[in-house]
């Protein structure tokens, strides 16, 4: 199997949505299996979460396997405040695995 990271940037805000979603599409192709790595994310907002969640969810519908690595507690915490942690596959560090 295939599995092909996507490393998010350190803002995941309105401001960089648009570079975002290209990037996001362009790792689509030719994918069997996605790994974000949130890592570096320092800042977040409710529309790069929304974008995020839309993605997800697009590869739910493609039937891509989807993980995540080390996502950042601002990630987590920006997730979790929106009550989009479990819609985005983050496992919390609160929560049983």
């Amino acid at each position: 199997m295939s599995t092909t990271t996507i490393k998010l940037d350190a803002a995941l805000d309105i401001a960089h949505a648009s570079a975002l979603k290209g990037a996001l599409d362009a790792d689509l192709s030719g994918a069997t299996a996605l790994r974000l790595d949130g890592e570096q994310v320092g800042r977040v907002d409710a529309a790069g979460l929304q974008l995020l969640l839309a993605f997800v969810r697009q590869c739910q519908t493609l039937d891509l396997e989807l993980s995540w690595h080390a996502p950042s507690e601002t990630l987590c915490d920006g997730a979790a405040g929106l009550g989009l942690a479990q819609a985005l596959q983050l496992q919390l560090p609160n929560q049983e695995a």
